[in-house]
């Protein structure tokens, strides 16, 4: 990806694109892989990348399993918080780490066994 802005050169450039995207997109196949197991029916993932009103956004939308009102309120606040059995909880910690590195904004929604990741990097810095 060909960029002009410092920071999202940084981004881009960095391992830290690699973290981001990998926790991610690891996250959203185990989520779906455990729902289409729960329901026998094709699991779908969306991601998506672009630029609008200056910002720089990351688009994630997968299906998932019944998530607990309790973990998906903390899912992003606190690093033992996971939804999978022998996992610690790390993948939500770095990509919010990542976004807070870049000056990012980070937002999610649950409803109706999907679950939505939206994050923002300025463009301009």
């Amino acid at each position: 990806m060909q960029t002009k802005n410092p920071l999202l050169s940084n981004l881009w450039k960095s391992i830290s694109l690699v973290a981001l995207l990998g926790n991610i997109l690891s996250n959203s196949i185990e989520a779906c892989q455990e729902w289409q197991k729960l329901n026998n029916a094709q699991e779908n993932i969306s991601l998506q990348l672009y630029k609008r009103s200056g910002l720089y956004i990351i688009t994630c939308k997968n299906n998932t399993v019944p998530l607990p009102r309790d973990i998906v309120d903390s899912l992003f606040g606190r690093s033992e918080i996971t939804t999978k059995q022998g996992h610690d909880g790390l993948g939500t910690t770095i990509i919010k780490d990542v976004v807070q590195k870049y000056k990012g904004f980070l937002d999610f929604t649950y409803k109706d066994e999907i679950f939505t990741l939206k994050l923002k990097f300025p463009a301009i810095h």
